[in-house]
């Protein structure tokens, strides 16, 4: 990424409000869709990416997660707490 960090904050934002609107979907609806998974990877080497540039992360410890899977399962009761629920919060 050879963008200035003024523009990678820019495309952050564009990515954290897509990601939102996709969980929302995945949990509205109780799919879940792979490009989550690819959104979510976008965050997180637009977030190392600012980093680098900000010099708060060295270009060799940047790496990008590979995106994991998602085993879900309801039992028509209360939905319980998942890792998505702190990250949502992280992006309110």
């Amino acid at each position: 990424m050879d963008a200035d960090v003024k523009t990678l904050r820019w495309l952050l934002r564009v990515e954290k409000r897509r990601l939102k609107e996709a969980v929302r979907i995945e949990r509205e609806r109780r799919i879940v869709f792979p490009e989550t998974s690819v959104i979510l990877r976008d965050v997180h080497r637009l977030l190392d990416a600012i980093a680098i540039r900000e010099g708060r992360l060295s270009s060799r410890t940047a790496t990008a997660p590979e995106p994991g899977r998602f085993e879900g399962g309801g039992n028509g009761g209360a939905k319980p707490r998942d890792e998505f629920d702190d990250f949502r919060n992280l992006l309110e």
